[in-house]
């Protein structure tokens, strides 16, 4: 992605949800790449998919399945 720094802290997670979900063994992104990500974005939400990669939901969509469902209930709790 093309975020910089700047732009990652200018997005206002109490408009805007952002959820970022990384598989254990994504070479593009990894666990570092992500958490810096995250730590740059007030509010947002991030999580490591263990045993998952870049592509999660087609490499093993049971195993990403209940992640994606956890993160969908919390987006309809903030909003109810």
């Amino acid at each position: 992605h093309d975020l910089t720094a700047e732009q990652a802290a200018q997005i206002d997670t109490t408009q805007v949800g952002v959820y970022l979900l990384t598989g254990e063994y994504d070479p593009l992104a990894g666990e570092e790449g992500t958490a810096r990500l995250a730590a740059q974005i007030p509010g947002c939400h991030f999580e490591v998919i263990p045993g998952l990669g870049h592509f999660g939901p087609s490499e093993n969509p049971e195993d990403f399945k209940p992640i994606l469902l956890a993160a969908l209930q919390t987006i309809a709790k903030e909003r109810a």
